[in-house]
């Protein structure tokens, strides 16, 4: 890759960036009946895309995605948000571990601003807060399984962040939090 002329250099991130785009805009019903070359030709000719991220995406994760369990549970939903935008105060002291911070902070907030990739009422009445990630794992760690807990030690702070977000818009607490992860082609429960 290193030979590669600058403006042909792929980087995980731009993959990565790509799959969320492609995840974003897609119409779910549209791949399962005319498939994910059809979809993303749809994509960049609406402008959704351009033609190089359509490129990048991934399309044997994008298949695997389309075919697991968790994309299954979406299918079932009651209800289902995706790309839900959100801006919430939270507690400054909740932001670091340190003891004496912790207290100095006590009577500050910070702004937080996420987009929660999708969220779902399951047929059970659950709400389910799930986060797509690309992150990328040798195959030492996946087959030792290390890869789930790097994924979990990776982002659920994130996630504890999230979580309070859909506990303010919908008045509850999400049941339960997944990671779908395109890496592993299936999904990881947080909680």
């Amino acid at each position: 890759r290193f030979l590669l002329p600058d403006n042909q250099r792929v980087t995980g991130a731009e993959r990565g960036t790509a799959t969320h785009m492609f995840m974003q805009f897609c119409d779910f019903a549209r791949v399962l009946e005319k498939g994910i070359d059809y979809e993303l030709n749809t994509l960049v000719e609406k402008g959704f895309m351009d033609k190089r991220n359509a490129e990048l995406v991934n399309k044997k994760n994008i298949e695997i995605f389309f075919e697991s369990d968790f994309f299954k549970s979406v299918l079932k939903a009651k209800k289902a948000w995706r790309e839900r935008r959100f801006n919430i105060k939270l507690p400054a002291s909740q932001f670091t571990e340190n003891k004496e911070l912790k207290a100095s902070l006590s009577d500050e907030s910070v702004l937080v601003q996420g987009v929660i990739d999708i969220l779902y009422i399951d047929e059970n009445d659950r709400l389910v807060l799930a986060d797509y990630k690309t992150d990328s794992f040798t195959k030492g760690e996946i087959e030792s399984g290390k890869a789930e807990k790097i994924l979990l030690s990776r982002h659920s702070n994130q996630l504890s962040y999230y979580a309070e977000a859909c506990k303010k818009m919908f008045g509850r607490s999400v049941d339960s939090i997944m990671i779908y992860s395109f890496a592993l082609g299936k999904g990881v429960k947080v909680i």
